[in-house]
């Protein structure tokens, strides 16, 4: 092709602002949290758990997102109308 590809974005002001909005995308999507937080939440589990309790024990993973989708799926049960 005589003198390459021909640009997607004439202007760039576009480009810029189409990076900023995918990148506004990708972060709503991506979860940060605490390390600290998440560490201390798993060691509470396992002492709950340990300690003969029926939910930790139920919530209680050996993975932090596992740990997460746990306790989110407990909630939800429990949110759910019965009957």
């Amino acid at each position: 092709m005589p003198g390459g590809r021909p640009r997607k974005y004439l202007r760039p002001e576009d480009e810029a602002r189409v990076r900023a909005e995918r990148e506004r995308a990708r972060r709503a999507l991506t979860m940060r949290v605490d390390r600290a937080a998440v560490a201390e939440l798993m060691q509470a589990v396992e002492q709950a758990a340990a300690a003969g309790n029926a939910i930790a024990q139920l919530v209680q993973s050996s993975k932090p997102g596992d740990l997460l989708r746990n306790l989110a799926h407990w909630f939800q049960a429990g949110a759910r109308p019965t009957g």
